[in-house]
């Protein structure tokens, strides 16, 4: 029995790529997901991006605005994401206690 060889027609690498880059996302969601477990809440992100569509949508794309805005939601601790940095806000030392 001879062995059934198949190779990729160009119309199909776009298809190829797709399902990649689709794998490629869905992995980075799920480890990322997994490891906010310990973090105090905060505005919800973009893959890659993070909080950066929220900060450019703020009032005068400013981000004493954008701080002071999540801080009125999750309270004086909270995390924010721009692109791959996440970052711990506290807005008093009280809370920065608490949280540790």
């Amino acid at each position: 029995m001879g062995a059934v060889i198949t190779t990729l027609a160009p119309q199909d690498l776009p298809t190829l790529g797709l399902v990649i880059v689709t794998l490629i996302l869905a992995y980075y969601i799920y480890t990322r997901s997994n490891d906010k477990q310990n973090y105090p809440d905060g505005p919800p992100t973009v893959p890659i991006l993070g909080n950066i569509p929220q900060l450019l949508m703020s009032k005068d794309m400013s981000m004493i605005h954008f701080l002071e805005d999540n801080r009125k939601k999750y309270g004086n601790a909270y995390t924010i994401e721009l692109e791959e940095l996440r970052g711990l806000w506290y807005r008093d030392i009280p809370s920065f206690k608490n949280f540790w």
